[in-house]
This record gives C-alpha cells, structure tokens and sequence, in this order.
C-alpha cells in the first residue's frame, strides 16, 4: 500500500477498506447526484470505444455521459503515457493491472487493482502512465 505525504490526492485501498488522508474535522458531505438521472445499467460491451494516442502507447475509452457525470471504462496500452498535464478532477478505480500517476510538483503515486484516486479540478494537475497497461473505471 502507497503512504501518501502530498495532501490532495488520496488513494483508498479497497480491498483493505483503508483510506490515507488528512485529519477532517468539517461535516460529512455527500455528493449530489440529481434527482433527474433515474436508474439505469451500462453494458460496456454495447458502448462505441474511442482511441487515444498518447506521448507514448494509446488509451480506448469508452463513455457514458449522465448528466453532468461523465463515467469511462478506459484501458491504457502498455507503455502509455499521457500527452499532457490534466487539470480535471477524477475518481478512478483501478479494475486491473497498475499506474503511476505523476503529479506536477513531481511527486509519483502508484495506483494498483482494487484501489481508488481522487482529485479535485483544477486542484493537482496530474498525469499518468503504465509500463504493463492497465483499466480504469474514471467518474469526472
């Protein structure tokens, strides 16, 4: 498991339930998802993927826009790495392989199957790459 020592990016272990984070002593709050998005299931198999190139290797993604929620099943090659800096905010739950996320003041993170990062926008501008390839389930 990663200790983390750069405050805004967290990464939560889930299959120890463990979370790495500063004390908060703010109120619990809760996203909020509105009440126009009724149920529903995405079936990744019937969704149209899209090819990326990146600095090196690509990136398949595939999207499901919910209003104002963009969800992607995306799967990176071996050898990616990402073209530029990101500044959008994610959570994004390593379904397979590992990735080690790059934040700007240089700072590495490694991200391995059944953990989470989250980041806020415009928080850490960030960006990401696997030496074995790796898929990702992104919320932004």
């Amino acid at each position: 498991f990663l200790r983390i020592t750069y405050h805004r990016v967290i990464l939560f272990n889930w299959n120890h339930r463990e979370l790495v984070q500063p004390a908060v002593k703010n109120k619990k709050r809760f996203m909020n998802i509105s009440n126009n998005i009724f149920f529903g299931l995405i079936n990744w198999d019937e969704i149209q993927s899209e090819r990326h190139v990146g600095l090196t290797g690509y990136a398949i993604w595939k999207i499901k826009q919910i209003g104002d929620i963009r969800l992607r099943k995306v799967e990176y090659s071996s050898n990616y790495k990402a073209d530029h800096w990101c500044e959008k905010g994610h959570i994004i739950y390593c379904i397979k392989g590992e990735m080690t996320t790059e934040l700007k003041d240089g700072s590495l993170h490694i991200l391995k199957e059944g953990m989470v990062y989250y980041v806020g926008d415009k928080a850490d501008p960030h960006r990401s790459f696997t030496e074995k390839g790796v898929t990702l389930f992104i919320m932004d």
